[in-house]
This record gives C-alpha cells, structure tokens and sequence, in this order.
C-alpha cells in the first residue's frame, strides 16, 4: 500500500511549489509566486519548514517522519534538505553554481532571441511606416491638384457641389486612412523599441552578475 501523507493541503501544495522551481533551477516563475512563496518562509532565514507524517502498510502499522527544509534567497530557491531519523539530514536539490551558469547562458540565449526577432519586426514595420509616409505625401499633393484642378472648378460652378464634395470627400478618406496605418506602425516601432531596450538592459544585468 503506498504512504500516506498526513499534511494539511496548503502546505501541501506549497511544499510541491517549491519542488515545482527545481525543474526551473529554482528561479520563481512570476513576482506573484515569489511574493507568496516567500512570505510561507521563515522571516529570520527564509526557510520553509515541513513535517511529514508516513504511515505505511496495509493499517498503517509502519510509520516515518521526514522533516523538509527549503531555503530561499529572496530570488530563488538555493536548497532543499530532507532529513530523516534513520538517516539524518541529506541536501535533497541544490542550487549549484553549475546550475546557475546554465541558467544565465539559457537566460541570455533568450534575451538575444528576443532581441534578434523584434529587431526584424521593428525593420519590417519601419519599412511600412516610411511607406506610408510616402502614400501620405503623394495623396496629399493628389488632392492638392485636384482642389485647384479645373473639373473641380467646373463641377463648383455648373452646381454640382454634392458631386464635388464626394471626391473632396474620397480623397481625405484617402489620406486619413494612409495617417492611421501610419500612426500604427509608429507605435509598432516604439513597441519593438521598449521590448529590445528591455531585453538589452536585462542581458546587460546578466552579463553584470557573471
């Protein structure tokens, strides 16, 4: 019959957050979970403490105590310790320098990634920006010669306003339409510029902390 744990279900789950970071090196998935996992640790060490109570056995005439310990660091977890009655404390995960310069190279490699595909977006909607920077231009000397062209002036004089109004109208539709695609890919560029000087300042950190 497998053991059965005895834990209230909160610690439970907080002791299986904390494994949960070991497959990441440790590093906390979000600000939210460091905030909440953090404030579970001791404040004096920043440790978590578990007691687990096994009962084995078909009546659970056999029984176990392991007492877990987790320690943090304020970004991480570092290590985790089990400790038994038989055979005293033993390092259960550590956080190793090795592990850490994966993770950093990994964190990089990502950073560059990052940097490298919003750097062909940020090229790619600068393209269309000056493009449509152009289709602004040539629509508004379009319509520039058209309000001094003499159709316009004819259809003015012969009565035909609403028909003149229609093209005034047609071509300011025009060169609204080239403004706006215009002012979005402004903002696309920006976008791509904050993403890029982000990832820039956290490699930069990264490289710092090596």
């Amino acid at each position: 019959m497998r053991a059965k744990e005895f834990l209230a279900e909160s610690s439970e789950d907080i002791l299986k957050s904390f494994f949960g970071l070991t497959k990441s090196d440790g590093e906390f998935k979000s600000e939210k979970q460091k905030n909440y996992l953090l404030s579970q640790c001791n404040a004096g060490d920043g440790t978590f403490r578990l007691t687990q109570n096994l009962k084995f056995g078909p009546n659970g005439g056999a029984s176990a105590i392991i007492h877990w310990a987790v320690m943090c660091d304020g970004k991480s977890v570092t290590k985790i310790t089990k400790s038994t009655g038989t055979k005293g404390e033993a390092v259960y995960w550590e956080r190793t320098p090795e592990q850490m310069a994966k993770q950093s190279a990994k964190a990089r490699l990502h950073q560059e990634e990052v940097i490298r595909q919003y750097g062909d977006d940020r090229s790619r909607y600068l393209s269309q920006q000056e493009e449509a920077e152009r289709t602004v231009s040539e629509l508004r000397r379009t319509y520039d010669a058209w309000l001094s062209s003499p159709l316009r002036a004819k259809l003015r004089d012969s009565g035909f306003d609403d028909v003149m109004h229609d093209k005034d109208a047609e071509h300011l539709d025009k060169i609204q339409s080239a403004e706006t695609l215009v002012v979005h890919c402004t903002e696309l560029v920006a976008r791509c510029d904050d993403t890029i000087s982000a990832a820039k300042s956290e490699l930069t950190g990264k490289m710092q902390d090596k």
